[in-house]
């Protein structure tokens, strides 16, 4: 109401957080732009569609013939359904068999009666046309038939036009598919973002904000926790400072064994990688802001009225050590609205103004500048390998013999082998989405085609490497090497990261600084093989992004 044409993004660690927002918002009548929140099945008309879909494909799937003649299109009563699905068991037959049994229809109710048999009329030429025709166009033309459309408006309009694109994208993946497939298929996917008048309400995921900036950004659930304190029967962690195989595993100790030992030791590493996401991913959440950044949280007071510290591995536990005091003055504990509200029950609020470029809380960065950029996590380091394997592919075919239609045909390629290095299934088309991303990048890129040519002499990818450095064996792996025509070695490290605040060129410049010593070794290891000038470089796929410089024996460092 205080600016109406803000852009406003409320921002959330996952979808649960936003429990019944975006219902509330609707009910307002403000609009509302939800991405990737309300999953498809939670749409009614997704589900009836579904339903039709299982009855038309199995005459002997009585739960869907069920839920189709209890749907809007046909809605006959819950008698009716208990007396035909009784005379359906009595002659050992399928529900639909009884649709058009005289002896069935006579016990039903009239109205039901005229529901059932304007039903049957309608599926009874479907079903004689099923796997002769498309699955997405035969449900779709009966849908039309029963008059489907006229029974739903607006967004679940859009939602049932989504429906019939996913039935013929999956069909067109796996042409015998059983239904329960396609439940598990259309249940990972989400509801089309609704079309709204005005200026929408944005409700996101952080990891979905990313990029993107709002006038005002509010942070709910601030207080609750992040990650998961289990102890799982196994841990394990890549550790980047060990040679291969660079995999840390330890099996959970006995009851009653002394705590310590390997597997706190690789299960504090975890918790150590975690708590820096959650750093690198707050810093995201805040920096989506221009004007107005507003954090909210509930606590619950102490017996003596005190505010009691956030929970560990929360937002507000990150936050607390500077918010502290104003979200202990902001106002008093709230009074009970019902009888029925525990008197102890209370609520802080705290909206802090957005802090000035560079002076976010240092706590945010846990005193390392990379930590602003780095996307360290699973997801990203299971990309950035499967990236690396297609970019060695395009490489050894000369970058030439790759083209759009190529990348296009490896995503089934690319989810095999993110799926087996365990990427969850819930992560993979985006990741997928990202690592196509890259490969299209580097392929339109003039300076990405040069990388990969194969006009250049000794030129090598994924180049294995050793050598003795300061009296230590020392292996290396390097992304792509080659030598030019005007005889300069070059070596170039592919970055698959990409910035999460600040600009791209910040970003750039903190990998150089990151990334030059470990450049270094590389020049100085091969320097003892050829004494040609060698250039360094990384090389961004996702940005098209380069940043080079000659090594300097004198200055390795």
């Amino acid at each position: 109401a205080r600016r109406p044409e803000a852009t406003i993004g409320v921002l959330v660690r996952s979808r649960a957080q936003l429990g019944g927002l975006p219902a509330l918002l609707a009910a307002s009548g403000s609009p509302v732009a939800a991405s990737d929140v309300e999953p498809m099945l939670s749409v009614p008309i997704v589900n009836d569609l579904l339903a039709l879909t299982r009855a038309l494909m199995h005459a002997t799937d009585s739960t869907a013939w069920l839920a189709v003649l209890r749907a809007p299109w046909c809605g006959v009563s819950l008698a009716a359904l208990l007396t035909l699905s009784t005379a359906a068991f009595a002659a050992g037959v399928p529900v639909c068999s009884v649709l058009d049994e005289p002896a069935a229809l006579a016990q039903l109710a009239t109205d039901d009666r005229v529901r059932v048999s304007a039903l049957n009329a309608v599926l009874a030429p479907g079903m004689a046309q099923a796997r002769r025709l498309p699955w997405a166009w035969l449900v779709e033309r009966v849908w039309l038939d029963l008059q489907g459309p006229a029974l739903v408006a607006g967004d679940d309009l859009r939602c049932a036009g989504h429906y019939f694109e996913l039935l013929a994208e999956f069909e067109q993946r796996t042409p015998d598919f059983p239904p329960a497939a396609l439940q598990a298929f259309v249940s990972k996917r989400f509801a089309p973002v609704p079309r709204t008048d005005g200026t929408p309400v944005n409700l996101m995921t952080i990891h979905r904000a990313k990029g993107l900036e709002f006038d005002v950004v509010i942070l709910p659930g601030l207080n609750r926790k992040v990650g998961s304190d289990s102890r799982a029967p196994v841990v394990w962690h890549e550790h980047d400072h060990l040679p291969d195989p660079r995999l840390l595993v330890a099996p959970r100790p006995p009851p009653g064994a002394a705590s310590g030992g390997a597997y706190d030791f690789v299960r504090g590493l975890e918790g150590a990688e975690q708590a820096a996401e959650n750093r690198r991913l707050l810093y995201v959440a805040m920096t989506r802001a221009r004007d107005e950044l507003h954090l909210c949280a509930r606590l619950m007071p102490t017996d003596n009225g005190s505010v009691v510290k956030p929970k560990k591995n929360s937002f507000l536990s990150l936050l607390w050590p500077h918010v502290a005091g104003d979200f202990g003055a902001a106002v008093p504990w709230t009074t009970p609205l019902t009888p029925a509200v525990p008197a102890r029950a209370g609520l802080r609020i705290a909206t802090l103004s957005l802090p000035p470029p560079g002076g976010l809380p240092a706590v945010l960065a846990g005193g390392e500048a990379e930590l602003v950029f780095d996307w360290a996590t699973p997801v990203a380091k299971h990309l950035g390998t499967v990236t690396h394997l297609l970019l060695q592919l395009m490489a050894e075919a000369g970058g030439a013999g790759w083209g759009a239609a190529d990348v296009a045909a490896s995503r089934g390629f690319i989810e095999g082998e993110l799926r087996a290095r365990g990427l969850a299934a819930a992560a993979l088309p985006a990741a997928t989405a990202r690592c196509v991303e890259a490969l299209t990048t580097t392929l339109n890129s003039r300076r990405g085609r040069w990388i990969l040519s194969a006009d250049h002499r000794e030129a090598a990818s994924e180049y294995r490497l050793s050598g003795v450095l300061d009296g230590e064996l020392t292996q290396a792996v390097i992304d792509r090497t080659f030598v030019t025509p005007q005889g300069v070695r070059w070596i170039i490290d592919f970055k698959t990261g990409d910035h999460l605040g600040g600009s791209p060129e910040a970003f750039m410049d903190s990998e150089v600084l990151r990334y030059r010593p470990q450049l270094a070794r590389y020049a100085q290891m091969f320097s003892q093989l050829d004494s040609r000038p060698i250039y360094l470089a990384l090389y961004f796929p996702l940005l098209d992004g380069w940043r080079e410089w000659a090594y300097d024996p004198r200055h390795s460092e």
